[in-house]
């Protein structure tokens, strides 16, 4: 469950939060009020958007083709980016 979603169950059962404190501290409002029983923080790996400049196979084994922006392990996105396969095409801070 992503923060987003958490603000969201907060919204739908107007529970009062903070949309500044972090996704556990809103977590632990929501299991307070009842709304959230547990929350599991393992969300899989960690990804990033990279704007692709040559095909590249994504942690599922799916080819990505040139041109197209898709998520990748921050590991194999370091590597794309420093072989030139690859640009960042995540948002600068403010235009999320």
């Amino acid at each position: 469950m992503t923060k987003d979603d958490l603000i969201a169950l907060a919204r739908e059962n107007d529970v009062k939060i903070d949309t500044t404190q972090k996704k556990a501290e809103i977590a632990q409002v929501l299991i307070d009020a009842g709304y959230l029983e547990a929350i599991d923080d393992d969300e899989g790996p960690k990804t990033t958007p990279l704007l692709l400049i040559r095909d590249a196979w994504d942690h599922n084994g799916d080819r990505q083709p040139a041109g197209s922006v898709a998520d990748f392990e921050i590991q194999t996105a370091k590597d794309l980016i420093k072989a030139g396969a690859a640009e960042r095409a995540d948002p600068l801070p403010g235009d999320e």
